[in-house]
């Protein structure tokens, strides 16, 4: 995998995470993206534990299918990341948006593992010319509208919880995990799937953005 695409990963989520936090590197920063990228590490082991237990739920002799287990996973990626977002953002006194720019650092962090994955198996596809893999341009880009929209999820979904407001965040988190991991699937082509992706991040990061910014207004009244 080239190393230009990962530095562009890693820049993206430190960016994404700084902008969240009004460009404040303190440590909140840092820790909550180096847990975003170990809760990614964490996924496989727990995921197993919940997929058995659904599969006996479904039933023994039935097999899950396809879309079942990306829902649980996603599901499940979600609920950690934004415990973790409301477990860091109540340490200290964050501020206004803390608890958003705790959350955004989690899932950008995160984000940055998983698109890692992605991005060197597209790499590999290539490298060995074989047919029907998406191009490296449009998987990096689509790498990079999940990263940014991933990372808004849980800053929003957290910053919501932490108001009291768990309907709304329970919301944010289910419907925007869904939208990332199952309702990109129906899409056809690489390049509609890339272009969708990087709305749905333009969309969700600048509404967390104004959500900052507006907390942020409202304390220094």
């Amino acid at each position: 995998m080239a190393w230009t695409s990962t530095l562009l990963l890693l820049t993206l989520g430190l960016g994404t995470a700084a902008v969240a936090n009004r460009f404040r590197f303190d440590a909140r920063l840092i820790v909550g993206f180096g847990v975003g990228a170990g809760l990614f590490l964490v996924i496989p082991g727990v995921s197993r534990a919940v997929v058995a237990l659904a599969s006996v739920v479904w039933g023994a002799h039935k097999e899950l299918p396809t879309w079942v287990f990306v829902v649980l996973n996603g599901l499940l990626a979600q609920l950690l990341q934004t415990t973790a977002a409301l477990a860091l953002g109540g340490v200290g006194r964050p501020g206004a948006g803390g608890v958003e720019g705790a959350g955004t650092a989690v899932g950008a962090g995160f984000g940055l593992a998983s698109e890692f994955g992605i991005l060197r198996g597209a790499y590999e596809v290539a490298e060995l010319g074989l047919p029907g893999g998406p191009g490296v341009g449009w998987a990096f880009l689509g790498s990079l509208g999940r990263l940014a929209a991933g990372s808004a999820v849980t800053g929003l979904s957290g910053g919501l919880m932490a108001e009291g407001r768990w309907v709304e965040g329970v919301v944010v988190a289910v419907g925007g995990r869904l939208l990332l991991d199952l309702g990109l699937r129906f899409l056809e082509g690489p390049a509609r799937v890339a272009g969708v992706t990087l709305l749905c991040a333009a969309v969700l990061f600048g509404g967390l953005v104004v959500r900052i910014r507006s907390l942020a207004s409202h304390q220094r009244r």
